[in-house]
């Protein structure tokens, strides 16, 4: 993704998909938050990115992903204790 990035991070439709593909493309089983958590691992790689917009949209991102980690945990939480 690095490269990709590097390349054509400056193009919102490049990042609209990566986005997309991140955080609303996915099969999983179990708890959604690891899957989560593992994205915002490799996204945080990203938060040093030459390029402005690149670090800009991975800062929002993270913010984001954070949220719906918490959301799930909650949900989860919620989840267990019925």
């Amino acid at each position: 993704m690095g490269r990709l990035l590097e390349e054509f991070g400056a193009h919102e439709n490049v990042l609209r998909a990566i986005e997309h593909n991140i955080m609303y493309n996915f099969a999983w089983r179990g708890s959604v938050a690891v899957y989560y958590e593992l994205h915002r691992a490799a996204l945080n790689a990203l938060s040093t990115h030459p390029k402005l917009k690149v670090r800009r949209w991975t800062k929002e991102r993270l913010r984001e992903l954070d949220a719906m980690i918490q959301k799930v945990r909650d949900a989860d939480e919620e989840q267990r204790a019925q």
